[in-house]
């Protein structure tokens, strides 16, 4: 039987969500779509809440599952909901050769009232459409609990201990560095940056530059300086007679300032260019202290793994993948009145993205198993990452 990747959620340790004065974080872990749906009600004023608010953006995802699926090939299994199961068993029987002869229709009518008994008969098999071959009413009924369950599903709710450490950090790249030079020092005193450009020889190569800036004529600058045409002798000349052998690195102005111990003042300005993602670096030690706690580990380990990957039609042949799920990792704190309320001192997360998960089952050095051959004992490390940047907007709506 397959595992669960979407259903109701889990809690480690079990009702920890209801012990008095208690502080655990609850991770909401949601279909993308179903996410960016979210992220408005969540607090969120950026890209990723618009997209889930615009009717065009979330139209897309019915187009492909209603028309894509021919294109492309498969059928999301995660939204292979009641609907979908009931069209394909429709289709089954009013296709299949195995019915030749019979009152379809009837057949058909007692199928949607829950007997199935007549579909397996004589060894039949129903193909569904996204390749799944089911052979007897056992393999049926589950496939139609699944249906069930994932189509109310959109979101599973993780309510996990607060972790040993929990660090949360904003970091800002004004890394945008514009280098003003000279023309700083033009803005500030521009008669004596002519004057400096005149006795340094670079008045000619700027002449143009300081006009267009400027509107004064300057012509005459270079011949009033007395070094046109004698520069260019007087620098090979000089190469020449400073490094015959071509053993001196280049002799440039940055290290003539240099023998003087000056350096050039870059008059250098940093402009804002964006906020890094936060990322949440999470980790829990599991230890089972009865089956339920052993299920309800499996249960988020399992939950977790599934939602980092992408889906995938069944048979794995399409031409595009779904994207995995988003998560919402919210503080949480139980009053004094047993009240489950968003902590008052810890900022929630906006959806995020798990983009690393670490599972050690030999925590202690050892493999350990019970008898029934579950894993008491694991250690798990998730990294998250917002998908979308900080803004102020997010923090005055969404204490985040």
């Amino acid at each position: 039987m397959a595992k669960e990747i979407y259903g109701d959620g889990a809690s480690y340790p079990d009702k920890v969500d209801t012990i008095r004065y208690a502080s655990y974080l609850k991770i909401s872990k949601y279909k993308y779509n179903a996410g960016l749906k979210a992220a408005y009600a969540n607090g969120q004023r950026d890209v990723a809440a618009s997209f889930g608010q615009s009717g065009l953006a979330q139209g897309a995802k019915k187009v492909v599952n209603e028309i894509g699926q021919t294109l492309f090939g498969g059928v999301d299994p995660n939204d292979y909901d009641l609907k979908k199961f009931n069209e394909d068993l429709k289709n089954d029987i009013k296709t299949s050769t195995e019915f030749e002869g019979e009152d379809r229709k009837q057949i058909t009518k007692d199928v949607m009232a829950g007997d199935y008994s007549h579909l397996f008969k004589d060894d039949n098999t129903i193909t569904l459409q996204n390749g799944d071959v089911i052979r007897n009413e056992e393999q049926l009924l589950q496939i139609k609990k699944e249906a069930q369950r994932t189509i109310g599903n959109d979101v599973s709710i993780f309510n996990l201990p607060m972790p040993q450490e929990f660090s949360y950090n904003y970091n800002a790249d004004w890394s945008n560095e514009f280098k003003m030079g000279t023309m700083a020092r033009a803005m500030d005193d521009l008669t004596a940056t002519l004057g400096q450009m005149v006795a340094t020889g670079t008045a000619s190569a700027a002449l143009k530059s300081f006009q267009l800036l400027t509107g004064v004529a300057v012509d005459g600058v270079e011949q009033g300086s007395g070094l046109s045409n004698v520069t260019d002798v007087l620098g090979s000349a000089f190469q020449g007679a400073v490094n015959p052998l071509g053993s001196t690195d280049e002799l440039n102005v940055n290290r003539i300032l240099g023998l003087a111990g000056l350096a050039p003042n870059e008059n250098a300005i940093n402009f804002f260019k964006k906020i890094q993602n936060r990322k949440f670096n999470l980790s829990f030690d599991f230890f089972a202290r009865d089956e339920v706690e052993a299920d309800n580990i499996d249960k988020i380990i399992y939950a977790f793994k599934g939602g980092m990957h992408p889906t995938a039609s069944i048979k794995g042949t399409g031409g595009v993948l779904g994207f995995p799920d988003l998560f919402t990792i919210t503080p949480m704190f139980v009053n004094v009145d047993g009240a489950k309320v968003k902590h008052p001192m810890m900022p929630k997360s906006k959806l995020c993205a798990l983009t690393d998960l670490q599972v050690n089952a030999t925590p202690s050095n050892n493999f350990v198993t019970t008898k029934d051959g579950k894993i008491p004992l694991q250690s798990v490390t998730m990294m998250f990452e917002e998908i979308t940047a900080m803004t102020q907007s997010d923090i005055k709506a969404g204490d985040f």
